[in-house]
């Protein structure tokens, strides 16, 4: 049939993704808990972003970047195995704190290195809840002066689970709240 080339612009993608890891992320309204789901769809997602940089951020009231941005897919998927709910002693879920910490992450990357103006830059916000913190509607405009794309995605059923509470690695039962009814 013949042979042509033809150079096609590649437009690469930053995008962190940040992983609410607060304890209702253990409910098991989704089989087999919304956190493990989670990490199963995200390494999905991962193994769909040949050539792009991801990074990871964990958060609850706190945040913590897991991975930082890079093309080294098996890295990241190492660094998402590693996700769990028992890495932060507060609770609670703080949506300002994580998307901050990933827009100062994009802001550095920046500032540190000649940044092709033609990349794509992103957030996966994922999380079960509702959030605790502070309003994030100023940090929401900053991304947006930034031209970074924020999409969120929600993870449970509507019904919701009674939350399990675990020491040292082991379910020891569920949540209670003060007024001694079920942590739903």
């Amino acid at each position: 049939w013949g042979r042509t080339e033809q150079e096609i612009p590649i437009r690469g993608r930053e995008v962190y993704i940040l992983i609410d890891v607060s304890a209702s992320m253990n409910c098991e309204d989704i089989a087999p808990s919304r956190l493990q789901k989670v990490k199963r769809e995200v390494k999905k997602m991962i193994g769909q972003m040949n050539g792009d940089r991801v990074g990871l951020i964990v958060f609850t009231s706190d945040a913590y970047v897991q991975c930082p941005l890079t093309s080294d897919l098996n890295a990241a998927n190492l660094f998402l195995d590693l996700v769990g709910t028992a890495q932060f002693r507060n609770s609670g879920t703080n949506f300002r704190e994580a998307l901050q910490t990933a827009l100062t992450r994009f802001q550095e990357a920046e500032d540190s290195l000649e940044v092709n103006k033609k990349l794509s830059r992103s957030i996966v916000l994922i999380s079960d809840g509702e959030d605790f913190g502070e309003t994030y509607t100023s940090v929401i405009g900053r991304l947006k002066d930034n031209n970074i794309t924020v999409f969120t995605v929600g993870v449970g059923t509507y019904a919701g689970a009674q939350v399990p509470e675990y020491r040292n690695g082991q379910k020891v039962g569920l949540k209670k709240g003060e007024d001694g009814s079920p942590a739903i």
